[in-house]
């Protein structure tokens, strides 16, 4: 419980001073997805064309 609420006041803070880091952050987490999931389609489209 306690860890938990360390956590959250510690992002809290961490947007207040970073809020581009964490931008940045997260829009290459999502972009790295993205990206493995376009991957994992196309090799199952080599798949099914082999």
């Amino acid at each position: 419980m306690k860890r938990k609420s360390d956590q959250s006041s510690r992002s809290s803070m961490s947007i207040r001073t970073n809020n581009k880091n964490i931008l940045n952050e997260e829009t290459a987490t999502y972009t790295t997805l993205v990206q493995r999931e376009y991957d994992s389609t196309v090799d199952s489209d080599k798949d099914s064309h082999v």
